[in-house]
């Protein structure tokens, strides 16, 4: 059985929207220098990649396939398993990007990466009801935890009620930004500040393109079940947002984060602006 058994409370198949535009626009700010240095590096990373060899939805790989992968015993992206994905370092992590849309996949095709698997709704309810599926988005969960700086933590403890009563009641909470007591948490890790370049430094016009991959894994969290996990990660963020650990650039996707994990009532809170210094990050 799943370590996880009976602690997600499931979400019916839905399409969560699309989230591949943030609506970001490039504007002068302190981190202009790290933008320009980001610019030419997607630039480059653009004219090096290569062009998709999918025309339509017929050629991509099967939605049996990303189960097979998922469950830890088909190939994924460039013929890899999951458990070499997760050997990966965090600079591989970082620089290659057909990935992520297998270990996170939504019902969404991804527009960067056409040839991605996408999440139909019979694969979805098989994945739903896979305790190994459950451990193994877990374990990649982890792992792009770790990529970001942050920690995660599970308290078999602490039971999660699915009740329509216990329903009603957090969806009164959420409106009231009281927060539930989750068997989940996520927070700042001790990487937190070495991992700030590649992951937090508003580098390209759309801030940095590891924000879509937040999205995008928001959501398929919500999509597979792991709802728990899914608000931990945004509350963390919030958390960060709030402490001005992240830049005020992210407030646009910190709006499309609290959409994402479907806590579109709570009241964004104000971000603390850091003193300015050699020793401010």
């Amino acid at each position: 059985g799943s370590r996880r058994s009976g602690a997600s409370r499931r979400l019916p198949s839905r399409s969560c929207g699309d989230l591949s535009q943030v609506g970001m626009t490039p504007r002068r700010t302190k981190s202009a220098k790290n933008f320009r240095r980001g610019r030419k590096r997607v630039m480059v990373a653009a004219m090096n990649a290569k062009m998709p060899t999918v025309a339509h939805a017929a050629d991509r790989p099967p939605p049996e396939a990303l189960l097979a992968f998922l469950r830890g015993f088909g190939p994924g992206p460039d013929g890899a398993d999951l458990d070499s994905i997760l050997a990966w370092s965090l600079d591989r992590w970082e620089n290659q990007h057909n990935y992520i849309q297998w270990l996170f996949p939504t019902d969404e095709e991804s527009e960067y990466h056409p040839e991605a698997p996408v999440l139909t709704p019979e694969v979805q309810e098989e994945m739903l009801i896979d305790p190994i599926v459950e451990d193994n988005l877990i374990r990649s969960f982890e792992k792009f935890l770790q990529f970001l700086g942050l920690e995660y933590a599970f308290d078999e403890d602490i039971a999660a009620p699915c009740s329509p009563v216990s329903e009603e009641k957090g969806a009164k909470r959420e409106e009231e930004n009281e927060e539930r007591k989750l068997p989940v948490t996520v927070t700042k890790g001790e990487s937190f500040r070495k991992r700030r370049v590649d992951c937090w430094v508003v580098n390209c016009p759309e801030g940095n393109h590891n924000w879509f991959r937040i999205s995008r894994v928001l959501v398929s969290l919500r999509l597979l079940g792991l709802i728990d996990e899914a608000e931990a990660f945004y509350l963390c963020l919030e958390q960060l947002w709030a402490n001005g650990d992240l830049p005020g650039f992210a407030i646009h996707s910190m709006r499309i984060w609290r959409e994402s994990a479907g806590l579109e009532k709570r009241i964004l809170p104000k971000r603390r602006k850091k003193p300015r210094g050699p020793c401010s990050l």
